[in-house]
This record gives structure tokens, C-alpha cells and sequence, in this order.
């Protein structure tokens, strides 16, 4: 097309021709399967799999290696998974009926993606079998602690990033998010009406119905491996047993009546376990948050504090800490709560560092319309992709505040045509910036090598109501 003069490109024009995307440089080893996205709950794909998977799975088990149909963002959950498990990925749009694939399906192989290309060799089942148990006997055992010292419900000033062992990580990287906010007297806001419920309460609760020991017997008893149905089952039953159990009544009382002392009667119960934010397994997507409201029997507080505790006990989230060589007697589930946000503006999610460009000045923004989620979204949605150089620290692009489009949702209502405003954009980078100064100073591991751009925080972020204000509703360390 041509602007002012000047012949210009679109973004679609460039990649319209594309059929492969590198998604995660690494090698492997495993059995080549083909399976539709929508089949790959039902069908038992083995961890020794590498997928050629048609489309994009809503869970993806531990797996050998991916090869998909569609393009991701760097932060699809398809993308931040293999990252953080290691395995090879990419997209390749003609994946399903490449003849030259088909040829290598239910074969053992050797997969390995470089940086522009990707490779498939045969290679003999032994090679595999060698290849896996060199890697299973690198795993160490890694037992996680739980403090139940704490018997009564946290306000969220008593909690920081020390509180780990207590509630949890998601509570507890937000209580060190309220104190920034508050410290650097930003315009975002967090959620009002926070507070924690410790680990005491599900360990309580795991204990005085014999669950507890449930667990530790099937875990004792599994010997070299799990039978796939039998986890399903035995995990099942465990969040029915969990959800059939009667709450304690007089802790129940005590979040009603902290709740009613905020305010505010739609309440958001979100996962906080300490299986999560760890070096090397961040634990996204695994739990599950519930919304409950005051007083109303169908969306009680029980039973969302029940069905968040239950999703400990999620396969995905069994399979991905067994993977990671996690002992699964150590989990504990704590609870953050806040206010809920019925009908957000828009939503998504910021990571402090350049994914494009190693040692790069630029954050990455993923945004989308309404509540529909970036990182998993539906098939066919796209969400506005942005880097921007808007931190002030930076001079010259301090000065320009540089917004760069990757991509634009396609959500979009015909009376807007972006999901966020451009002085949004610029003010949510500038207050990100502040925070993540404050954190690399706080927390920044002196002995890891990394540079202040390469410091990756991962951040979730919403504008809610016609004022559109903005609010900053997570922080954890972006690992990859």
C-alpha cells in the first residue's frame, strides 16, 4: 500500500507465506504419534511421545516433543510449557498431511529444532529407551515445604514474598505486588479487598478425612511407573472425597466475616500452591480459581474454596510435578481472595524483557478484549501482540515511546479498533518499569548471570469499568 508516499508492508503480507515457527530450540527422543487437538484428553499419549498435534490443544500432558498446525504467540500456553519442560517445539502449518512426516508416524525418532529449521531421523527403539532413562535418573526428588503454623486467614499487608511456605506463591508474590504499588504510589491499582487463607486450613482438611493418607499410599505404592487409567481414577476420586467433605464451619464464618469487612460480596478464590514459581517450574495453568459470592447457595464460598483445593489433585497438575520429579505428599494449596471483576474491559498479560531479542531494552504485551484468555485462547482468536520502548530510564526511547504491533485481536467490537488505548499502553509500561526496577534490586540473584533487560517478570494486568481503570492482578518470575 502506499502511505503519504511512502510504500508500506503489513505485518500479514510478511507472514503470510510462512509454514514454520520456532518455538523452543532443543532435541529429543521418542515415538512419532499424530493426534487431533481435541482428542489428545482421550487419547494416552506417553510422555515419550513427540506430537504432531492438528491445531491447538486446550492441555498438553508432558510430552517428548510438539509439532503444531498453528502459529503461537511466545506466550501460548503450548509455548511458555515446552519451554519450561525442555521439549523441542515449532508450528508447521502442512504438519497433518505432510506426506514426508506420515512417514515417520508410530516410528521411534530423534527430533531436533534449530534455529531456523527442524529435523526428524529414525533412530532404534533402544536409542529412546537409553535416551529416557538417562534423563529419568537426572531428576532428583525435590520435597517442598509447608509451614502450618499460621491458623487464622492473613490480611494481605501481613504478606510478602517470604510467605511462601505459608500460603503460597501467587499470595505471596501479590503481597509484595500491593506493597510496590503502594510504595511507588502508581495509578494501577491491585485488586481491593485481598487476603490469604493459609495452608493450614487444606492441610486440615486433607488430614481430618484421611486424604492425606490416601495420597501417601497411592504414591507409595506406584512402584516404577503409573498406569495412565488408574491415576485418572484414583485422582478423580481424591477431588470428589475433597469436595464431599463437610468445610469447617467456624473457619468458613471467618472468610464470610472478612469478606463482609472488605465489602465487597463477589469473591475471587485463586490457586496458591507451593508447587509453583519454583526455579525451573512455574506451575501456570495448572490450578484452577473459582468465583464465589456472599450469601448465595449455587456459588457458595465452600464450595469454591473446595474446587480450588480439589484442582491440587488435577491430572494436568499430577503429571506435570511427576515430570518434574516433585513429591507429591509435599504439595499444600493456599488461597488468594480478592474482589472479583465481572465483565472486564480487556486483560492480558506483560513480560519485562524482549522475547524477540536477546539483551534488548522492550517489554512484550499480549492484550485482548474482554475476559477471553491470551494465553489459551479459542481456536481462531487472535490477541493485540505489542513490544514497547516506553521505560523511562532509556533517553532516546524514553522519548519516543515507541509502540510496536505484531499482531491486532480479532474480537474486536466495530467501535474500537484496539484493545487498548495507546496512552495505556504507554502508562502500563512506564508503571511496569518502576515495579520491575524495584524487584531486580529486591530480588535479583546476584550469582545468576542476566542483565537487568534480560530480568523477566511475567505480570497479569486488567482495565475494568468505563473508566477504564487499570489494575495489576499478578507478578511471578517469567522463566525460559
Amino acid at each position: 500500500s502506499n502511505l503519504i508516499g511512502i510504500e508500506t508492508i503489513s505485518a500479514s503480507d510478511i507472514y503470510e507465506g510462512q509454514t514454520l515457527q520456532i518455538l523452543n530450540q532443543k532435541e529429543s527422543y521418542g515415538n512419532l504419534v499424530f493426534v487431533d487437538a481435541k482428542d489428545i484428553e482421550t487419547t494416552q499419549v506417553k510422555y515419550t511421545d513427540i506430537v504432531v498435534v492438528n491445531g491447538t490443544p486446550k492441555e498438553l500432558p508432558p510430552v517428548a516433543g510438539v509439532i503444531t498446525t498453528d502459529f503461537q504467540t511466545p506466550l501460548s500456553h503450548i509455548t511458555i510449557l515446552c519451554q519450561n519442560r525442555g521439549t523441542p517445539v515449532i508450528a508447521f502449518k502442512d504438519a497433518w498431511k505432510d506426506s514426508l512426516l506420515r512417514l515417520f508416524e508410530n516410528k521411534s525418532v530423534r527430533f531436533t529444532v534449530h534455529k531456523d529449521s527442524f529435523e526428524i531421523i529414525n533412530v532404534e527403539t533402544t536409542d529412546v529407551d537409553k535416551y529416557w532413562k538417562t534423563k529419568r535418573d537426572s531428576i532428583q526428588s525435590i520435597s517442598l515445604y509447608t509451614d502450618t503454623s499460621i491458623q487464622s486467614i492473613l490480611p494481605i499487608d501481613l504478606i510478602n514474598k517470604n510467605s511462601i511456605n505459608i500460603v503460597g506463591g501467587k499470595a505471596a508474590n501479590f503481597g509484595e505486588l500491593v506493597k510496590l504499588v503502594k510504595e511507588l504510589e502508581l495509578t494501577s491499582k491491585t485488586p481491593e479487598a485481598a487476603f490469604a487463607i493459609p495452608f493450614y486450613f487444606y492441610s486440615n482438611h486433607m488430614n481430618t478425612f484421611g486424604i492425606q493418607d490416601r495420597i501417601s499410599q497411592f504414591v507409595t505404592s506406584k512402584g516404577e511407573g503409573y498406569d495412565d487409567k488408574m491415576v485418572r481414577e484414583f485422582l478423580s476420586d481424591i477431588r470428589q472425597q475433597i469436595m464431599e467433605s463437610k468445610l469447617d464451619q467456624r473457619f468458613l464464618s471467618e472468610v464470610s466475616k472478612q469478606v463482609k469487612k472488605n465489602g465487597f460480596t463477589r469473591v475471587r478464590f485463586r490457586s496458591s500452591t507451593n508447587a509453583e514459581d519454583l526455579d525451573g517450574f512455574n506451575g501456570a495453568g495448572l490450578y484452577d480459581s473459582k468465583t464465589g459470592i456472599l450469601n448465595n447457595q449455587k456459588k457458595s464460598f465452600e464450595l469454591a474454596i473446595k474446587k480450588v483445593w480439589a484442582s491440587a489433585w488435577n491430572y494436568k497438575a499430577f503429571m506435570e510435578r511427576e515430570y518434574f520429579g516433585i513429591n507429591q505428599e509435599s504439595i499444600s494449596m493456599g488461597i488468594l481472595c480478592h474482589r472479583s471483576f465481572p465483565n472486564e474491559t480487556a486483560n492480558g498479560v506483560v513480560i519485562t524483557k524482549n522475547l524477540y531479542r536477546n539483551n534488548y531494552r522492550g517489554f512484550v504485551i499480549n492484550a485482548q478484549y474482554g475476559e477471553t484468555s491470551v494465553v489459551n485462547p479459542p481456536d481462531g482468536v487472535t490477541c493485540e501482540q505489542m513490544i514497547c520502548y516506553s521505560d523511562k530510564n532509556d533517553s532516546f526511547y524514553g522519548k519516543k515511546k515507541i509502540v510496536e504491533y505484531l499482531s491486532y485481536s480479532n474480537m474486536l467490537p466495530d467501535s474500537l479498533d484496539k484493545v487498548m488505548l495507546t496512552k495505556e499502553v504507554t502508562l502500563l509500561t512506564e508503571e511496569i518499569s518502576k515495579i520491575k526496577m524495584a524487584y531486580y534490586s529486591k530480588f535479583h540473584d546476584q550469582n545468576k548471570e542476566g542483565t537487568y533487560y534480560n530480568y523477566g517478570l511475567d505480570l497479569e494486568f486488567k482495565i475494568y469499568g468505563s473508566e477504564r481503570q487499570l489494575y495489576i492482578k499478578q507478578i511471578r518470575p517469567f522463566q525460559n
